[in-house]
């Protein structure tokens, strides 16, 4: 995917203050609503008082006792509903500011993981997005606080201009504050935005090396090497560069702020000036020149706590784009719509014909011109040295990526024409890498088939055909036992335990059509690993009428032996291919590896 596709373009203010509504919306349709009901009258309230004090003192100057009596009950009952309807209104307004950073939590779960492949993640461009979007959660879920400001100043700027209009129309020059003001936060928000893309990669160096010192798989090794300096002068480091980036963003905010403030103070000494003016000349009223000088000040307030707020919500719409990049790059990266199915038997098998394969921002391929036939019912081993192509096999099949030449097909079927979720549920498979989710031991299992994830026999069925019926009652509650001791009551299992809850998972699945076990017994022994591999191969031949496939991928030959068909790889291509009897009567490099591990065994 070229690297334009990782470059967000700026989202149209329109489509940004849309996407921030909308969002409020269906996290918290009525309380969304409540806020924007409330916020008029809160404010309207609010902005009115300056015209109730001029009522006061013109009516108590008059000596109008009923007038001034009715202004100060008007006074009164408008600081009365200011206090309590500010109070709810800010109540409401956080409830929905909560709600929408839980909701956007949710999505960005959503649209990261729904991604069918992986080849984004290769990608350092896609990684900064990603920790740029993860930075901007805040302001993200402070949207709404940040319109709901924006509406809250504006409405009252708006009543008090008019209440000023009616004693001088020159008055309502303040109004011009707004735009100037608003121009110069835009440019302050470009700015900022330019800082935080430099710093982007510095942020995820930085967080990387945080993570890293609180890994408790690699404590050991952190504490043995004496490395905890050498790593905290690394995070300073990243830190430091990200700081001077942003910095350089703060500074222009400061003089751009600066200038603001001087065109906000020039107009309010203007303001006042007129006001002083006019009522030397006997033009206003003692009430309205007070009314006037309250208005004033508090117009600038206003227009000042508008453009603070436009601030933040231009924050908040600058991370819209990210969050809107991320929505579109997941669209556009979604299995098709396609009317094609997966088989539910293979008759013929699968075939790699003229497959390659280049891992983005590499220079060579990991696989080259691969022709390959795997044979419906059979079972295949992959060798080779580490680096030769196994595992991107297993990904091409698996559909984490797809090809960059050539084309893999399942009984004649471009597997590019079937879903990834579709083709995913006719898989299983065991990896060397696998999840160690902190849930309870049976849980744990049944996140391999969604639909039986409490179904305990299926859960023991699939322990079973990973060689660890027996692990439940070496659990103190068994299947109910909380995994990790972050956790009230849980426990920490070995590293053998793990990886038996991991096969267990992949084999959960009763008939899978293709089964990929990837080094997924690297942490037990040659023994157990074996006697396992003899069960897949049983349940293989079990499967053969629907012409399932097993795939294994292992380092230890004495296990691969007993594959049909062994594959050998080396430097991404297919370099030998047959039985171990075949491949050893060959003297290739198959039988040279065997032999090599054969003598160190002994």
């Amino acid at each position: 995917m070229p690297e334009e596709a990782y470059r967000p373009p700026p989202v149209p203010p329109r489509r940004a203050l849309f996407m921030v509504l909308s969002s409020a919306l269906e996290a918290d349709r009525w309380m969304t609503l409540l806020s924007l009901l409330m916020l008029p009258a809160l404010m309207i309230v609010g902005a009115l008082q300056p015209l109730w004090l001029r009522y006061l003192i013109d009516a108590a100057l008059a000596r109008h006792m009923e007038a001034a009596l009715a202004a100060a009950a008007a006074m009164g009952v408008s600081f009365g509903l200011t206090w309590y309807l500010g109070g709810v209104e800010a109540r409401v307004r956080l409830t929905v500011m909560e709600r929408v950073g839980f909701a956007l939590n949710q999505k960005l779960i959503e649209l990261t993981v729904g991604i069918p492949g992986l080849e984004h993640m290769e990608r350092p461009e896609y990684l900064d997005r990603i920790e740029l979007l993860r930075e901007a959660r805040w302001q993200l879920s402070a949207a709404w606080n940040g319109l709901s400001l924006v509406i809250n100043a504006s409405i009252t700027a708006l009543v008090m201009l008019v209440l000023l209009a009616s004693l001088d129309p020159r008055l309502l020059l303040l109004a011009l504050v707004a735009p100037i003001g608003l121009v110069v936060e835009r440019r302050v928000q470009a700015r900022q935005r330019l800082a935080e893309d430099a710093a982007a990669e510095s942020l995820r160096l930085r967080d990387a090396w945080r993570r890293l010192a609180a890994d408790p798989a690699g404590g050991r090794e952190l504490r043995v090497f004496g490395l905890a300096q050498e790593i905290r002068r690394r995070h300073a480091a990243a830190g430091e560069t990200a700081v001077r980036e942003r910095v350089a963003g703060q500074r222009y905010a400061t003089v751009a702020n600066l200038a603001q403030t001087l065109v906000s103070t020039g107009s309010l000494i203007a303001a006042i000036v007129l006001l002083t003016v006019r009522a030397i000349g006997g033009g206003l009223t003692v009430g309205e020149v007070m009314m006037g000088l309250t208005l004033v000040s508090r117009v600038v307030q206003q227009v000042s706590q508008s453009l603070r707020a436009s601030g933040w919500l231009l924050a908040a719409l600058r991370a819209t784009t990210r969050l809107s990049w991320l929505m579109d790059y997941a669209r556009d990266n979604a299995s098709p719509a396609m009317a094609a199915s997966a088989p539910d038997s293979l008759r013929q098998g699968i075939r790699f014909r003229g497959v390659s394969f280049r891992y983005p921002g590499l220079e060579h391929d990991a696989l080259s011109h691969v022709d390959l036939d795997l044979p419906a019912g059979s079972t295949v081993a992959l060798v080779g040295e580490n680096g030769s192509g196994k595992t991107t096999l297993i990904k091409l099949l698996s559909r984490m990526y797809d090809p960059t030449d050539g084309r893999i097909e399942v009984d004649g079927q471009d597997l590019r024409s079937i879903p990834h979720e579709v083709w995913r549920e006719r898989l299983s498979g065991a990896f060397q890498d696998y999840l160690r989710p902190e849930v309870r031991a049976g849980e744990a299992v049944g996140l391999g088939d969604l639909p039986r994830i409490g179904d305990e026999s299926a859960i023991r069925a699939g322990l079973a055909r990973g060689g660890a019926a027996e692990l439940p009652e070496e659990l103190a509650a068994g299947l109910e036992t909380q995994l990790g001791r972050r956790w009230d009551g849980g426990v920490e299992l070995s590293g053998g335990q793990w990886q038996k809850l991991a096969l267990g998972r992949g084999l959960i699945r009763d008939r899978p059509l293709l089964l990929l076990l990837d080094e997924p017994t690297a942490a037990l022994d040659a023994e157990t690993e074996h006697r396992l591999f003899e069960d897949f191969a049983h349940a293989a031949r079990e499967g053969s009428s629907r012409g399932a496939i097993t795939l294994l991928v292992s380092h230890r030959f004495s296990t691969v032996r007993m594959a049909e068909l062994i594959v050998v790889m080396d430097r991404g291509r297919v370099l030998e291919l047959g039985t171990h009897e075949e491949l050893m009567r060959a003297s290739g490099l198959y039988a040279e590896l065997f032999s090599i591990q054969e003598r160190a065994y002994r």
